[in-house]
């Protein structure tokens, strides 16, 4: 499996996440930043991903696991 794949996948069932929630994931694969926003770009030009707006508040989600 892709580590783009692998990465999308840890947010498979996020409405909505980030680039530093994205990071911590990659620090993980030992993926470098650089590759991690190339994936990005390639996430959002293929609208595997959208971008919200800037201002979009981020209220962080419980988890019903816990």
């Amino acid at each position: 499996m892709k580590y783009r794949e692998l990465i999308l996948e840890q947010f498979k069932n996020s409405p909505f996440f980030d680039k530093k929630e994205v990071c911590l994931i990659s620090k993980q694969y030992f993926i470098k930043e650089a590759t991690i926003d190339a994936h990005i770009s390639r996430s959002l030009a293929r609208k595997d991903i959208i971008q919200l707006k800037k201002d979009f508040p981020h209220i962080p989600i419980p988890d019903p696991t816990e």
